[in-house]
């Protein structure tokens, strides 16, 4: 920190006092009392201005100190927000891994039930067309499904 004192002011007062005495006379008392003065001003303002920059420095560490906290919990939070989002992130991977699985299992199940479908009428056609005569698609779903059911049963 840069102290500045105002010597302008001390030269401004000295200037005011006419020194009738030579110059290896001693300096007026008036003159002297009034540099005392001035200095000891100096020295309370010096001394105000070092206790207002140790104020200032206590101030600084303190938010110093405050903002390494504020740091140290931002990046605590960073990090367990950042540890959650890639546990929800494979947890949500997961998931979608099994609902794809469940769908491709989903879609061979219906792609088998709809070939079994499929076999069961053409079965049931062939039973109803040569036992009663006349074209299996006048048949409705029901009776088509009993058939079916029916056929499965035969079966095993």
């Amino acid at each position: 920190m840069t102290i500045t004192i105002n010597l302008d002011t001390l030269v401004e007062r000295a200037k005011h006092y006419k020194v009738s005495t030579p110059p290896e006379h001693p300096v007026h008392p008036k003159i002297c009392d009034e540099l005392t003065q001035a200095i000891t001003e100096l020295q309370e303002e010096v001394a105000d201005a070092i206790k207002a920059h140790d104020i200032w420095e206590a101030n600084c560490r303190r938010w110093q100190a405050r903002a390494e906290t504020a740091e140290k919990a931002n990046a605590d939070i960073t990090f367990n927000l950042t540890t959650e989002i890639t546990t929800l992130q494979s947890q949500l991977d997961a998931v979608e891994k099994e609902r794809d699985e469940a769908l491709d299992l989903n879609d061979g199940y219906h792609k088998a039930a709809r070939e079994a479908h499929n076999a069961a009428i053409e079965e049931a056609s062939k039973v109803v067309t040569s036992s009663r005569g006349y074209p299996w698609h006048y048949i409705n779903g029901g009776t088509i499904n009993a058939i079916a059911d029916a056929i499965r049963e035969l079966r095993q």
